[in-house]
Formats: C-alpha cells, sequence, structure tokens
C-alpha cells in the first residue's frame, strides 16, 4: 500500500534531519524527493545553492525571517568552510579580534583568508555575505568559534593594522586586557613585526598597561630588533586597569556604557529632584496604567485589548474557575504585567527615599520577570523551572544583527550593569542605558523588553520624571533606534525616542 502524503513528509523530515548539523542541511546528503517534498512543506529554507535550514518555524516565509537562522549563521560558515575549503581558511585577523573581545553582532560581511585562490562574494539571507579572499600563508596556531577557524587572540593582535586601533579602540582594549603577554611576546618575535609591537606598546601604554609595554619593548630589543614606541590613537582612551576583573563581556559594557553616556549627556536635560510628594506620581502613574500595559504588551506581540486588561486589574479574570481564561495566553500576559507593575511601583517607592542600589535593584527585576510569567506557570504552560532566572541557554532577537551576551557570562553582565547605574549621576542616562543594556545582555529566556522598559521607567519616576510609555505605532522606530545602539554604537535616535515619549500625553 502506497503511503499517504503525511507519512511521505514524515519520512522526508526524519531523513533530513539525520544529514543536518544544528539544522543546516547541505542538499547533497538528502534525497531529491525529500527536498522537493520538504521545500514545498516549507520546511526547507535555502540558504545559499545546495545549501538550507531545516526549520518548524513555517510562520517564516524564507530563511531571513527566521530567528534560527542567525542561531545557525556560525554553524552554516563552519560547515560550508570545511566542505569548500578543508582548514585551509582563516577568519581576518580584525574580525577575529572583534570574536575574542565578546562582539556578538554578526557581521555584515565575514571576511576569509584561504590559499585556495578563492576570491568572491557569496551572498547570504538578512544582506549577510561570505568575502573569500587570497592569503598567502596560514597561522600555525588557530582558535576556533563554533567551529570557525580564526587567528589566536594574541595573534590576531599583532596581525591588525593601524586603521583597527584608530577605528575600534574598545576591541583593543579587551583584546589587551585579556591577553596573556608571555603569548603576545613569542608572537611578535616570531614575526618579527616591529611596527606592531611599537604599536602594542604605545596602545599597552595608553590604556595604563605600562608593565605590558615594557615587557613588550624589552623583549623585542634583546632579540635585536629596533622598535619605536608609538600610540596608536586619536583620541584619549580609558584606563583599562581600573576595569573590573572577569569576562571580556562584562568588561566590553563598562566600556559602552562611558562611550555612550558620552553620547547622552549633550542630549539629556539637567536632572530634576525628586517630587516631594512620592504618592502623586505614583497616583498619575497608575491612571494611566491600561494605555502602558496594551503598548507594552502590544509591543511584544500580545494582543491584548484596553477591556481585558482593566478587566484584569479589577480582577475579572479568573484561569482557576474559567476554562477560557486559563487557555488565554493574551490575559496571562496582562495578569503578570499586572504583578510585575505593582512591584515595580513598590521599587519605585524604596529608590525614592533611599536612591538607586544595585543589590536591591538586581532583585527587584529578576522579581519583575517572575512576576511576569507567574501566570503561565500556574496554568501549567510553562515549567516552574523556566522562574528559576537568568537563562542557560542561547537566545536571539528576530531582524537583529546582535547576538546576546552567552549564558556563562550574564551573572557577571548583570553584576557589572547593575554597578554602573547605582554609580551613575545623571538617572535620565541610567534610565535609557539601563533599559539598553537589559535588551543587549538579555538575561531572560523571555520578558526582557518588558523589563527593560520597567527598570527605565522606576529609575525615571523616582527621580522625578515621568513615566514613559513606547506607543505600538512607533515600535519599527523603537527596533531601528536600539539595533542602532547595539550595532553602530549611535545613542541618539534611541533618547530622541524615549524623551519625545516622556513629553507624550494619552489624550483620553
Amino acid at each position: 500500500m502506497a503511503k499517504a502524503a503525511h507519512e511521505l513528509l514524515a519520512d522526508a523530515l526524519e531523513a533530513a534531519s539525520k544529514v543536518s548539523v544544528d539544522h543546516v542541511v547541505n542538499s547533497a546528503q538528502l534525497g531529491k524527493q525529500h527536498k522537493t517534498r520538504l521545500i514545498k512543506a516549507g520546511f526547507l529554507k535555502p540558504i545559499i545553492r545546495g545549501w538550507y535550514l531545516l526549520d518548524a518555524d513555517l510562520s517564516a516565509e524564507d530563511t531571513g525571517d527566521s530567528v534560527l537562522w542567525h542561531e545557525c549563521y556560525w554553524t552554516f560558515v563552519a560547515q560550508y568552510l570545511s566542505h569548500h575549503l578543508g582548514e585551509d581558511y582563516i577568519v581576518s585577523a580584525e574580525q577575529s579580534l572583534d570574536i575574542h573581545t565578546g562582539n556578538n553582532q554578526l557581521p555584515a560581511q565575514l571576511l576569509i583568508g584561504n590559499t585556495a585562490k578563492q576570491n568572491r562574494i557569496i551572498k547570504l539571507p538578512r544582506s549577510l555575505d561570505l568575502s573569500l579572499f587570497s592569503a598567502q600563508s596560514l597561522p600555525a596556531e588557530v582558535a576556533y568559534h563554533a567551529g570557525v577557524r580564526l587567528y589566536s587572540l594574541e595573534g590576531a593582535l599583532v596581525r591588525v593594522g593601524p586603521t583597527y586601533y584608530r577605528r575600534q579602540p574598545q576591541e583593543v582594549a579587551l583584546a589587551l586586557k585579556s591577553a596573556n603577554p608571555t603569548a603576545l611576546l613569542a608572537q611578535l618575535l616570531a614575526s618579527g613585526n616591529q611596527q606592531s609591537a611599537g604599536r602594542l606598546a604605545g596602545a599597552s601604554r595608553a590604556f595604563n598597561q605600562p608593565t605590558l609595554a615594557d615587557e613588550l619593548l624589552s623583549g623585542m630589543r634583546t632579540a635585536g630588533f629596533e622598535v619605536s614606541e608609538a600610540n596608536p590613537f586619536e583620541s584619549p582612551v580609558p584606563d583599562i586597569s581600573v576595569l573590573r576583573p572577569g569576562s571580556p563581556h562584562a568588561a566590553r559594557i563598562e566600556l559602552l556604557w562611558e562611550t555612550l553616556r558620552e553620547q547622552l549627556i549633550p542630549l539629556v536635560r539637567p536632572p530634576t529632584n525628586p517630587p516631594a510628594d512620592i504618592d502623586t506620581a505614583l497616583r498619575a502613574l497608575e491612571e494611566r496604567y491600561v494605555h502602558d500595559a496594551y503598548h507594552s504588551l502590544s509591543i511584544e506581540g500580545y494582543r491584548v485589548t484596553p477591556a481585558l486588561i482593566e478587566r484584569v486589574r479589577q480582577g475579572d479574570w479568573d484561569p482557576e474557575g474559567n476554562e477560557a481564561d486559563k487557555q488565554q495566553r493574551d490575559a496571562m500576559a496582562a495578569r503578570g504585567y499586572r504583578n510585575a507593575h505593582l512591584l515595580v511601583k513598590e521599587a519605585i517607592v524604596r529608590m525614592s527615599s533611599e536612591g538607586v542600589g544595585a543589590t536591591a535593584l538586581k532583585s527587584d527585576v529578576s522579581a519583575w520577570f517572575r512576576a511576569l510569567f507567574g501566570p503561565m506557570v500556574q496554568s501549567g504552560m510553562l515549567n516552574p523551572v523556566d522562574l528559576a532566572g537568568y537563562r542557560n541557554r542561547p537566545v536571539f532577537i528576530r531582524g537583529s544583527r546582535h547576538t546576546p551576551l552567552p549564558s556563562d557570562s550574564l551573572l557577571d553582565a548583570m553584576e557589572t550593569l547593575f554597578l554602573l547605574i547605582e554609580r551613575e549621576s545623571n538617572p535620565l542616562v541610567a534610565a535609557m542605558l539601563g533599559h539598553f543594556f537589559i535588551g543587549y545582555i538579555h538575561p531572560f529566556p523571555d520578558g526582557n523588553g518588558r523589563c527593560a522598559r520597567f527598570l527605565m521607567n522606576a529609575l525615571l519616576v523616582a527621580a522625578g520624571y515621568p513615566w514613559v510609555i513606547v506607543r505600538l505605532e512607533t515600535r519599527p522606530e523603537y527596533m531601528a533606534a536600539l539595533e542602532a545602539l547595539s550595532i553602530d554604537q549611535q545613542a541618539e535616535p534611541f533618547a530622541q525616542l524615549i524623551l519625545e515619549a516622556m513629553d507624550y500625553r494619552w489624550e483620553n
């Protein structure tokens, strides 16, 4: 008896899953009929000719629309390069250094040096490219990122040119902070690169690392090389000796905070004094609650109406006794938002009298996350373990080239963030950057956008500013502004959007 269509499709899915590597499929390993069925059903989405993404998200029309594509980007690159070039390739020194220092954005064009003399550009989804160029030689020592061959940290430092120092001093700072001095000197001695030694010594001294500078100069000169120290930077650079010990991701947040702060200070208004009567501020906040909840939840894709929000606030939503309510994900999101909002108000009261403290703020944000998803856990839609805290798996942002921090760096990164907020003297800067960095780090499995807006508004209201409602109709501009912050380190679009929303008054 011939198999039914659904059985044939199941066979095709099983065959594809056996040959896929983390959802990436080389079609040469898949039968033609299986491939045809899966493409027609929407399960196979093309990456480039002969390579597909095995994706169960049938709502994504093509590969670029799928969150899975960003998750699988490095897997695809590793598989493709291994298939076509074996081990005869290396990611450029500049981009190797970006990866080593925790620069998580997907490169618009990944530069691949190779000894196979392949020179071509390969177009990928989401306007990403692979650019293959001929390389005279490959390094003896390599590092790996998700299976992709890189220069070692020290090898990349020795090979990057002067333009990289001027364009990306933050990456150089993080690399020098993490580099092994012995390995760095060994790379310089092996290459005999006197210009690079002079730049590295000058950069080390500029970053207040005089011991490293002297060691590099002494080692090279003792070996007979004539090295002239030169500061490769055009502008003053930070003192990296004061950075807290920790992951390069946490150090990056410290440096990026200062960079963005310098952009924000000329844009924001002088700080105001906290309200004399915090109860007045809370009443105004409560009056606008329905509008805030509607827009904040709608931005995240929930189909929430003001009527539903009001019903939840009045206690008319009953997931225990009403089966329709129990199954309504949107209503549970509204209930969670209300629970979290009440906790945010408590935090505002405390901060208005006691100030902002890193330890308390850390507890607050985690409590808001748990409150947002408590109703879903109670209804059985989520596992109680999902409320444990920071995520323990990768997460990706649809439509963004920014990849949130790896899970093993979250504790360090979040502690750094809360300390930066505590130390910040301008509450508008603290609020805006607090919002941005929650999204940049993405500490939770879900709810990061809502927690980011809660944090921003708690800091604003406690300091005497109005609660900001980011309206649904401004979502494209809002997401674009956050992307400009993450990818281009441009703070002005986000600052202007928040300042405009701060002056906005909802008209009933």
